[in-house]
C-alpha cells in the first residue's frame, strides 16, 4: 500500500503512487471537487468504479488527441461547473493524459490535475514526466506544455483487461529503457516473453517501477528537457514520423524507430553489431513489428518539421553502447540512409533487404 499524504512539494517519483486503494485514491481526489475525463472505451469498462465522480468522456484514439476534443471538454467542464478548485483526473491511457494535463495547464489558466495511466505504455512512460500536448495535423504534439500532475496512480489491475496488442505496444518503450539506460532491463526481457508477465501481474509491477524510477530520476535532473531528457526520445524521431503517416500505434512506430537509430550508431558511433541484432530479437519475442513498407520521401517531408530541426539537422539519439545514449545532429542524407534497414517504397519500387543487416 503506498503512503498517501498531500502532494504539494514532493518530488516527481514521490508523486507515483503504487498500487493504493480506492479509499486512498479518494481521499486524494474528493469526488466533490474532482472530475474525471477518460475516453468511451475506459469510461465502458471502469465507469461503475466511480460513483460520486463527476464523469466527461470522448471518442478513443489518436487521432482525436486534437484541439478540436479540447474544445469539446472545455465546453463540457463549463457544463460540469469547473472552477479553479477543480482537479481534473485522467484516467487511461496516453492519449487521455496527453489531453487531460495540457487541458489542465489551460483552462481558466491552471487546474490541478492528476493521472491514473491503464495501459502498459501509459503507465511506464507516457503518463510520467509531465510532458502533456496534442496533435496538429501531421504534427505530433505541436501545442503542449511540461508542467506536473498533482500524484499519478499506478494501479496493475487495470492492466488485466488490456488486449495482447496494447501489452506489446508498451513492450517497446520498456526496450528503450535498457538500450538508453539500464541494461540489466534487456537481461529481464531475455529471460521471459509477453505471456509471462502477462499471468505474472506482480512480477510485472517490479519491472512497471524500474522503468518510472528511470524515467523520473532523468526528468528530475532535466525537467525542461534542456539536455539529458533528450535521450528519452530515443526511437522516437523516425517513430513520429511513421505513426504520423501510416496510423500504426506508438509502440510499435518506436521499435521501428529504434532499429533505424541503432543501425545510424553503428555508422555514426561504432555501435557493436550485435545490438542491433539483439534488438531485432526482442522486438520479435515482445510481439512487435521489424519491417514496414513506406514511402521513404514522406518520412523526411515529415521529418523536417519535426520540433528537434535546427539549421544545422536533426537532433537525433544514437547508442555508443547498451546503456549509454548520445545526442547527435543528423543531416537528410544519414537519415535516409538509416532508413535503409527498413522495406521502403521509393518511385514505386520495394526494396527488402535482410530483417536487421545493412545491405552490403
Amino acid at each position: 500500500m503506498a503512503k498517501v499524504e498531500q502532494t504539494q512539494n514532493l518530488s516527481n517519483a514521490e508523486r507515483c503512487l503504487f498500487e493504493i486503494s480506492d479509499e486512498d485514491f479518494r481521499k486524494l481526489a474528493p469526488p466533490e471537487s474532482s472530475i474525471i475525463i477518460t475516453d468511451e472505451n475506459v469510461a465502458r469498462t471502469f465507469a461503475s468504479q466511480w460513483k460520486g465522480y463527476r464523469v466527461i468522456s470522448f471518442l478513443a484514439g489518436e487521432e482525436y488527441k486534437t484541439s478540436k476534443t479540447l474544445e469539446y471538454l472545455t465546453e463540457a467542464l463549463l457544463a460540469a461547473d469547473a472552477n479553479r478548485q477543480t482537479m481534473l483526473v485522467g484516467i487511461g491511457g496516453g492519449v487521455v493524459t496527453d489531453l487531460v494535463g495540457y487541458l489542465a495547464a489551460s483552462f481558466m489558466r491552471g487546474l490541478k490535475c492528476a493521472f491514473v495511466p491503464t495501459t502498459v505504455l501509459a503507465q511506464v512512460d507516457a503518463a510520467i514526466g509531465g510532458k502533456n500536448g496534442v496533435n496538429v495535423g501531421l504534427h505530433k504534439n505541436m501545442l503542449g506544455t511540461i508542467r506536473q500532475p498533482e500524484f499519478i496512480a499506478i494501479n496493475s489491475n487495470f492492466l488485466m483487461t488490456l488486449p495482447e496488442t496494447e501489452w506489446a505496444n508498451g513492450f517497446a518503450e520498456i526496450i528503450k529503457y535498457g538500450l538508453i539506460e539500464d541494461p540489466e532491463i534487456l537481461d529481464i526481457l531475455d529471460a521471459s516473453g509477453l505471456d509471462h508477465f502477462q499471468r505474472n501481474l506482480t512480477e510485472f509491477s517490479f519491472l512497471v517501477k524500474r522503468c518510472v524510477s528511470i524515467k523520473n530520476s532523468i526528468v528530475s535532473r532535466d525537467e525542461f528537457e534542456t539536455g539529458e531528457r533528450k535521450k528519452l526520445n530515443f526511437g522516437h524521431t523516425v517513430g513520429h514520423a511513421l505513426e504520423t503517416l501510416y496510423k500504426i500505434p506508438h509502440g510499435h512506430a518506436v521499435g521501428l524507430g529504434m532499429r533505424v537509430a541503432v543501425w545510424l550508431s553503428e555508422i555514426h558511433e561504432d555501435l557493436d553489431e550485435q545490438v542491433g541484432e539483439h534488438l531485432y530479437t526482442l522486438l520479435k519475442q515482445y510481439h512487435l513489428p521489424t519491417e514496414i513498407t513506406f514511402d521513404e520521401a514522406a518520412v523526411l517531408h515529415l521529418l523536417m518539421s519535426d520540433k528537434k530541426r535546427t539549421e544545422k539537422g536533426i537532433g537525433f539519439v544514437l547508442l555508443a553502447e547498451k546503456g549509454k545514449a548520445v545526442l547527435k545532429t543528423l543531416g537528410t542524407e544519414d537519415i535516409r540512409e538509416g532508413l535503409g534497414i527498413l522495406p521502403r517504397r521509393h518511385g514505386g519500387t520495394e526494396f527488402h533487404g535482410e530483417n536487421w543487416k545493412r545491405e552490403n
